[in-house]
């Protein structure tokens, strides 16, 4: 297993404080030349209610530092190996990637970070209850086709029996299993 703290990864470029949603990643094995990483940030997911953090923890003073180039860190480090799945553990949700062999998580994760906080007001139950789990799927490119990670989203909240699954080009949620409903 490896670990990587976003302090530790620009310590040799630069003495300013460092910024970025996550904290920390591990990456673990899972097979030959296939991992999982897993990221940590100190974050609530529901703060994004009330700011944009993808957009407004950079202007913080300092240097900022994009997931993406933390997950191309790693995936050096471990001498490209295939991510399968990548897990985002805000401290009130967790965000669980699939990657479908051959998808480019390095540079589609801050386009899909960007999505949550665009539809966080549209999952978020009520207005002000987040998810505590969404799953996402990470597709291969193919021409002309929409990628997964930008049509559909499955979704846990706390307390609910039900899987829920969110559309996104129609914000709309819904139970698995029954008509489509407003939350």
């Amino acid at each position: 297993m490896r670990d990587i703290n976003v302090n530790t990864l620009v310590k040799m470029t630069t003495e300013k404080p460092v910024h970025s949603i996550v904290s920390r990643m591990e990456s673990t094995h899972i097979g030959t030349n296939i991992i999982n990483i897993n990221a940590y940030s100190s974050f609530l997911l529901s703060n994004g209610l009330q700011f944009n953090l993808v957009e407004e923890v950079p202007m913080v003073q300092g240097n900022y530092i994009g997931v993406d180039a933390m997950i191309k860190t790693i995936i050096a480090q471990e001498h490209k190996a295939q991510v399968s799945s990548f897990n985002l553990h805000f401290k009130d949700c967790l965000i669980s990637i699939g990657i479908e062999s051959g998808a480019d998580l390095e540079n589609g994760i801050e386009d899909i970070l960007c999505n949550i906080y665009q539809h966080l007001p549209y999952i978020s139950k009520f207005g002000d209850c987040t998810p505590e789990e969404i799953h996402i799927n990470l597709e291969k490119s193919r021409l002309h086709k929409l990628n997964a990670c930008f049509d559909t989203w499955r979704l846990y909240f706390p307390e609910e029996i039900e899987e829920f699954s969110y559309h996104l080009q129609n914000k709309n949620v819904w139970a698995i299993g029954s008509q489509s409903i407003a939350i």
